[in-house]
């Protein structure tokens, strides 16, 4: 993403591209770290994190559902501010080469680290180098099963969903009330991922072209406190896993349901996040800072590639004999390989998969 207006959607997605890595840490090193209703300080210091806004930082699927809000306004960001159709066509076109790219290479990195731990712990390695290419060029994309690569799970949605950001551009070009064809795409998809990119694409929209940008913009400070502090709350709404428990102002939420009540809270509030974000001045500054921007720079390789690295460091065992300091330590070293190989792979096959999947679509014109 290019130009200062829209830099700090670049550190957002750096920062939530850092807590999935820790989400995945904290599964593998310290999963107790989640439970609620433990003995002692400890337990009751885990019950705090885990009743309260602070279990954000391990929970991933929120950093998730917050990436496929910035993949529909970034799919969405040039025909806005260009108005041609034909910018819709070639992304469409480019979409599935852009992502295999990087995809196939990070399988193979994963299937190399797992040769490495063959040949230092003797491990069989169970993966084909014909199935890791395989499970590349279609599980990934066209079923999201058996993925290998565990953290792709989500390229099956994001493909899916970039045809739908697509999709909703063609229907809503050069239309004056375009804002019912949105309504209605987001009422429909309703408690399902693809309301996020629909939702990023309408405040795309918003953002750079100006559609009712004098209904959506909010400048006082008490109701954007307001939208902070309750778009915490709602993102912080727990997933339930074994030994967590839905505590504190979350039990309130609780509703019968015949749908994913947590799911229900983490979309309202990423979006309700979202919009908070676009207009707090103060937030877009603390993203563009130095920092989240470089985070940003490397985010989509850190995510694809940081899993394989995360099992190469679980291999060797290192246990501290204390769950917290076992945790920072094995996550310290996670991030530090993942930062390391992320900047090659940002550079050398990242960028090329952009170069490279518009050559294609230039061939095919």
């Amino acid at each position: 993403m290019q130009g200062h207006k829209i830099s700090y959607l670049e550190g957002l997605r750096g920062i939530s591209c850092m807590v999935v890595i820790f989400d995945h840490c904290v599964n593998d090193f310290y999963p107790a770290l989640r439970h609620t209703g433990d003995p002692g300080v400890a337990g009751a210091i885990k019950t705090i994190i885990a009743a309260s806004p602070l279990n954000i930082i391990y929970s991933g699927l929120i950093s998730v559902f917050i990436f496929f809000v910035l993949s529909g306004y970034v799919l969405s960001y040039k025909y806005h501010k260009t108005k041609e159709l034909s910018v819709v066509t070639i992304g469409a076109l480019k979409r599935y080469f852009r992502l295999l790219i990087p995809v196939i290479a990070s399988m193979i990195f994963f299937w190399l680290c797992f040769e490495s731990i063959s040949l230092i712990f003797g491990d069989r390695n169970p993966f084909s180098l014909n199935t890791i290419i395989k499970t590349s060029v279609y599980n990934v994309f066209f079923t999201g099963k058996d993925v290998i690569n565990g953290p792709l799970w989500t390229m099956h949605i994001e493909l899916m969903g970039s045809f739908v950001v697509f999709a909703l551009i063609a229907l809503t070009h050069n239309l004056s009330k375009r804002w019912l064809i949105y309504t209605a795409c987001l009422a429909y998809s309703f408690n399902t991922v693809y309301f996020l990119f629909i939702f990023g694409a309408f405040v795309c929209d918003i953002v750079t072209s100006g559609y009712l940008k004098d209904k959506f913009t909010c400048t006082n400070k008490y109701m954007l406190a307001f939208l902070f502090v309750t778009s915490l709350i709602f993102m912080s709404y727990p997933t339930i896993r074994p030994g967590v428990s839905t505590i504190g102002m979350h039990s309130i939420m609780k509703i019968d349901t015949n749908f994913n009540i947590a799911s229900f809270w983490h979309i309202l509030g990423v979006c309700l996040f979202f919009y908070f974000s676009m207009n707090s001045k103060i937030t877009q500054d603390i993203f563009s800072r130095k920092t989240p921007l470089f985070l940003g720079k490397i985010s989509f390789s850190s995510y694809v590639i940081h899993f394989p690295i995360l099992l190469l460091v679980k291999r060797f065992g290192l246990d501290f004999g204390n769950g917290s300091l076992t945790l920072l330590l094995n996550s310290f070293l996670v991030y530090f390989f993942s930062i390391i190989v992320s900047i090659a792979f940002e550079k050398y096959i990242d960028r090329n998969a952009v170069h490279i999947s518009n050559k294609l679509v230039a061939a095919f014109k």
